[in-house]
């Protein structure tokens, strides 16, 4: 699976930089863009996006690695405060939201971003769109949650806590350690889930979905 997402993040990577350079939609020319940052600057991430896909693999050489697509009236405030969480949000235009009610194609609605082990929390949310998310390891929590979407999951792991939140999609794939390693919250509405409620582990686990399914398994 780890193959697959690498894949993936090399080919998001690569449709940014095609087809955003010189790529037109009423929301302006849409532009491919890079942020790079060193594991000692970045201590935590917290992306809140709205309608777009946000996918997350290992890093591969210990640092914050962050690709995008942007215009002059869809950016991104990427932040890094001093006490070293990293935070990007996505800024619309208002005066052209107010008139162009259409989005960019999804092409330009993606964020592909590499992580190291380590981070003491990650929080992501976004609308409409899914969440992909690889096999890093927080020391703290890990927070994911679409609305609109579902969340994809290949073996994270976290010292404290993983919450993974979906309405209108599916929450599957795999999260690290063993099934007697968590306290298991499970919330589920029209829908199935593989799992319930369960005490007893030293981890959180916080599943809760609406009008969608779940399937976690555990890689201990």
């Amino acid at each position: 699976m780890l193959k697959k997402f690498t894949l993936i993040f090399a080919a998001v990577a690569a449709s940014c930089a095609a087809a955003c350079l010189g790529g037109c939609y009423d929301a302006g020319e849409f532009s491919a863009k890079t942020a790079t940052y060193s594991s000692a600057e970045v201590k935590s991430v917290v992306i809140e996006v709205t309608d777009r896909e946000v996918e997350v693999l290992p890093s591969q050489d210990g640092g914050v690695d962050i690709s995008y697509c942007e215009s002059v009236n869809e950016f991104y405030d990427i932040a890094l405060s001093p006490e070293g969480e990293l935070s990007i949000t996505l800024q619309i235009d208002k005066n052209w939201s107010d008139i162009i009610v259409t989005q960019p194609d999804i092409e330009y609605r993606k964020i592909a971003i590499s992580l190291p082990d380590g981070l003491g929390g990650i929080s992501i949310s976004t609308t409409n769109e899914d969440i992909v998310f690889g096999k890093v390891q927080a020391a703290g929590s890990i927070a994911l949650c679409s609305n609109g979407g579902s969340v994809a999951v290949d073996g994270p792991g976290a010292g404290k806590e993983i919450s993974l939140s979906a309405k209108n999609g599916n929450i599957t794939g795999t999260v690290a350690d063993s099934y007697e390693d968590y306290t298991i919250n499970c919330t589920i509405k029209k829908g199935e889930s593989n799992l319930v409620s369960n005490t007893g582990g030293g981890k959180l686990l916080n599943l809760d979905c609406n009008n969608g399914d779940i399937d976690i398994k555990f890689a201990g």
